[in-house]
């Protein structure tokens, strides 16, 4: 068993212990090197089963769960695909997880991962958004909106039109520091794009020639997506889930760790191009109804439209005194221009 200690955003050391090879493709999702020795703070075990495919037994759902008593007083939880156990967890101690992995399947040990962080007093000054940040230069942009409101189309034609870095995509880690500091960090966590955003964008093709590129655990059926794929049926509310260093390689743009927040552009769709600038108290309103709980939120994430904002809230309306605040209205992405992302910036 090989052991690799992550000592994410420099706050917390977290570990993983697994086969070599498992451990590769998680790293793909992870921007922290790696150490192989010495303490850590929190630590998560995985014990290789016997990998066999998924039987697709569809008097069960393609994904569900239910409790495992095998190692009593420690209680576990079984996680389904169809009929064919795929992982069971235990939870040793809120820093300590054991896993038995039963198919590859890398989006439970990075939503372990991050429910360790998130559920410790290191994320205490932070919160999430639903949005993607990106950096130009040393100008972070915070790209905020709820489900299907064109977040990653913008955040997509940033990226090709702009050569913008990324920070996060879908889902951000945000704080505020002294002195009214404004910060974004990423999340390691892999990347969702729909069909409709892929076929917009050149550079993202080879994923509908070749889907084994993906190097990431799917949220649907993969026979079904292959089917989506070879019947060109890509208008369907479905896509594909890459890790975040195939989507760097593929789009030839360079990934962060966190980046200064100086600019937030909320999304909103409609029929003609229009940007509006916001006040301070708008923007703020806009900002809490884009947060996301900080913990339980990762599991849900497939159904993100049906989470709501947490009651109680760490963001302030003076964490946007330095923050220069836009709405863009567009129809999609051709009316995304380089003259209208321009104007953005």
């Amino acid at each position: 068993m090989a052991k690799r200690i992550y000592n994410y955003l420099g706050e917390m050391k977290i570990a993983i212990e697994g086969s070599e090879h498992k451990l590769d493709r998680y790293e793909r999702n992870i921007e922290e090197v790696p150490s192989f020795g010495g303490d850590y703070d929190a630590i998560i075990r995985i014990e290789d089963r016997d990998h066999s495919g998924i039987i697709k037994d569809k008097k069960f759902p393609y994904s569900w769960s239910k409790p495992n008593l095998e190692q009593l007083p420690l209680q576990g939880i079984d996680y389904y695909r169809y009929g064919t156990k795929i992982r069971t967890i235990w939870v040793v101690s809120p820093l300590e997880y054991f896993v038995k992995d039963y198919v590859l399947d890398d989006d439970g040990i990075l939503d372990i991962f991050r429910r360790i962080y998130c559920d410790s007093n290191f994320s205490r000054d932070k919160t999430l958004i639903h949005g993607s940040l990106l950096q130009l230069k040393d100008r972070g942009v915070l790209i905020v909106g709820p489900c299907r409101s064109g977040k990653t189309t913008l955040t997509l034609s940033f990226l090709e039109q702009k050569g913008l870095e990324l920070i996060s995509e879908g889902i951000s880690l945000i704080s505020s520091k002294g002195d009214k500091q404004f910060i974004g960090y990423y999340l390691p966590r892999s990347i969702y794009l729909r069909f409709s955003s892929i076929t917009n964008i050149e550079k993202l093709a080879p994923l509908l020639r070749d889907y084994d590129l993906s190097e990431s655990t799917q949220y649907f059926d993969v026979d079904a997506i292959k089917k989506i794929i070879q019947s060109k049926y890509f208008d369907l509310d479905a896509g594909i889930t890459i890790s975040r260093k195939i989507f760097s390689e593929l789009m030839k743009i360079q990934l962060k760790k966190s980046s200064l927040i100086n600019q937030i552009i909320f999304t909103k769709y409609s029929e003609d191009v229009e940007i509006t600038g916001l006040n301070q108290q708008d923007a703020f309103k806009l900002l809490r109804e884009n947060e996301f709980p900080l913990r339980d939120t990762f599991g849900r994430i497939i159904h993100q439209q049906d989470i709501s904002p947490p009651q109680n809230s760490i963001i302030s309306p003076n964490w946007l005194d330095k923050v220069d605040c836009k709405l863009v209205s567009f129809d999609g992405h051709r009316q995304l221009t380089s003259s209208v992302l321009e104007e953005l910036l």
